[in-house]
């Protein structure tokens, strides 16, 4: 079984889109579990690992590697759990990008795709969905983009994807995406129609609650008035400080 972690630069990122997305594809089932945030608590499970390590005083025989592959079988398992038949690609989400470094150590073979988006979307959604201040939101993104453009630089990462490109495009995201996990051979044409792509159910989106209710993560169909790009305009939201700027025009963002 393969992996495919797809992580996002903060909640509210648009991993639930992306995962749905890619999800079509018949070779790629998503995980029961719906947050897993492995990775970004893998800080812990590290320091188990040394701690072993540093109880066998580094004998020849001592090999962390060897655990951490184990333990990564463990992580492998966990994330299959309530699946029927074991998928060819299992996916899982994390609107975070912490441990990203760690994933190949654990699980050799996983693929990790990153997501950002205009900070200003997200602050206007994590202030309904969560009472997240703008500012505080405009921090967490700045720390956690400029960690994924290392990350993308360092290791073996598909890409860094921005939600506007992915809402826009779909259809070229995913069989992009297919086409480099699976060696080419993923053919999304086989499957689908552009229905499929543009019309995807909507889920846990603030777009469709109202401040202070709780969250609905079950699908809703799509409506034709669903606009999640470009929120801040329509709603309000306070200025980002002048480096999260200078981040955002990096990607595009206008400001």
């Amino acid at each position: 079984m393969n992996h495919l972690f797809i992580m996002g630069v903060t909640p509210r990122c648009g991993t639930n889109y992306l995962s749905s997305l890619l999800c079509l594809h018949p070779w790629l089932t998503p995980s029961q579990i719906y947050e897993e945030w492995l990775f970004n608590s893998i800080r812990y499970t590290e320091e188990f690992v040394q701690a072993v390590e540093a109880s066998q005083g580094r004998k020849s025989w001592s090999r962390p590697e060897h655990l951490r592959h184990e333990i990564g079988q463990a992580f492998s398992r966990y994330l299959c759990v309530n699946q029927a038949t074991q998928p060819l690609w299992l996916v899982s989400k994390t609107p975070s990008p912490y441990g990203a470094n760690r994933v190949s150590d654990y699980l050799p073979s996983a693929k990790i795709l990153f997501i950002t988006r205009d900070p200003r979307d997200i602050a206007v959604s994590r202030k309904i969905s969560f009472g997240v201040a703008h500012q505080q939101t405009y921090q967490e993104w700045f720390a956690a983009q400029t960690w994924m453009e290392r990350c993308v630089k360092q290791f073996d990462v598909l890409g860094l994807l921005k939600y506007e490109d992915v809402v826009s495009n779909p259809r070229a995201c995913a069989e992009t995406t297919w086409s480099e996990i699976g060696g080419g051979y993923i053919n999304g044409d086989t499957f689908f129609t552009d229905k499929d792509f543009t019309r995807l159910p909507i889920k846990g989106s603030s777009d469709i609650v109202r401040a202070g209710e709780p969250i609905d993560w079950s699908p809703r169909p799509w409506r034709p008035d669903f606009q999640p790009v470009g929120r801040w305009k329509r709603d309000g939201v306070e200025e980002p400080p002048e480096h999260v700027k200078t981040e955002m025009r990096k990607w595009g963002y206008e400001c």
